[in-house]
């Protein structure tokens, strides 16, 4: 399954990605992807190539998402 459409099933909404660019030195690029669901901004990825900071941003939401629902878990239990 690939990242989007984790992010999509998870949201129940398709995640939207703005790009960005940086001039480096010696004529290289650093890309920047913001993902955003629901109107509202989960993520910056980075990378050398645009498909790179897609999954990058991708990759991080997830990180993020499964965090936070850790978190909330462990602060159910404590409550318990």
């Amino acid at each position: 399954m690939v990242l989007k459409e984790v992010i999509n099933k998870i949201f129940n909404q398709d995640p939207v990605f703005t790009y960005s660019e940086k001039n480096l030195a010696h004529n290289r690029k650093l890309f920047y992807c913001q993902l955003k669901v629901n109107g509202n901004n989960y993520t910056l990825g980075v990378g050398k190539k645009k498909k790179e900071s897609k999954q990058d941003a991708c990759k991080l939401a997830l990180v993020y998402i499964f965090n936070y629902k850790e978190e909330n878990q462990s602060e159910e239990e404590e409550d318990h």
